[in-house]
């Protein structure tokens, strides 16, 4: 470690002791503030948490489409666990909607299903004359394949999200660029659901920003900067990450199935 002895200053240390003071100051600001769960989504959902080092599963009850629940300021710990389940209609069964998230008192409102992206990595931006977007990368973080139009049509479908991205062989992450047309500040996207009982509309997003290029569909958001899938972890068929079950997408872009496990 480099210290000021050495004349070099530590900026990795400061960035953190800052980081720590600013969490710190958040969570005792919030310490009297109500835990507030947003669902974003057109879809019902079954929500349950456990407690840090329980093992229980406390079920929160349903939250309705595009709904809001509040919940008083100490009923949830840092390190609890949320996870939100989807029912579904054909078989009555619940399965995971999307990754379980781990409460953080410094961020009290959680949005379900939100969509984030990420500005362009540095070396990778460029731009065209033809179009003000050249292409993006969507991931789908939700357990279930998702269906992308455009205009109408169809353009691409996803598969559940797995753990990787499209360098490691993931059908959850999707570059789309208008067949090399690109797109313009104001086009839509649409999204919504690929499975043979549920084929609803989800949501359209409105393209403001240029330099957008990874779109994260269906996230458990709550402010803080977003990570990438694992771009290093490889596999066929077979998802590394475990105990989920993934539906196969329907329609013109059939896909293998992922994962069959048994439902939770």
């Amino acid at each position: 470690m480099n210290s000021a002895e050495d004349g070099v200053f530590d900026y990795d240390r400061l960035s953190y002791t800052i980081d720590s003071v600013l969490r710190d100051d958040s969570r005792y600001n919030q310490r009297n503030k109500p835990w507030v769960i947003q669902n974003m989504l057109p879809t019902e959902f079954l929500l349950y948490y456990s407690p840090q080092f329980s093992g229980e599963s406390i079920s929160l009850g349903s939250i309705r489409p595009q709904d809001t629940k509040v919940f008083p300021p100490k009923k949830f710990e840092t390190g609890d666990k949320l996870y939100v389940m989807y029912r579904s209609k054909s078989e009555g069964k619940n399965y995971m909607a999307m990754l379980p998230h781990t409460f953080q008192s410094q961020w009290k409102r959680i949005k379900i299903g939100d969509v984030v992206y990420r500005s362009w990595d540095g070396g990778r931006q460029y731009f065209t004359s033809f179009a003000d977007i050249s292409g993006l990368m969507l991931h789908n973080d939700l357990l279930f394949p998702l269906n992308v139009y455009f205009k109408g049509n169809l353009i691409g479908q996803m598969t559940g999200y797995d753990g990787m991205t499209n360098l490691g062989g993931s059908g959850a992450s999707l570059y789309v660029d208008n067949d090399r047309e690109g797109f313009r500040l104001g086009d839509q996207l649409t999204f919504g659901y690929s499975m043979e009982d549920n084929k609803d509309i989800l949501f359209t997003i409105t393209l403001k920003d240029n330099h957008a290029y990874h779109v994260h569909i269906g996230k458990i958001s709550v402010g803080e900067p977003e990570n990438l899938p694992d771009t290093y972890a490889y596999s066929v068929n077979v998802p590394p990450q475990t105990g989920y079950t993934f539906y196969v997408p329907i329609g013109r872009y059939n896909s293998v199935a992922t994962n069959i496990t048994a439902p939770i």
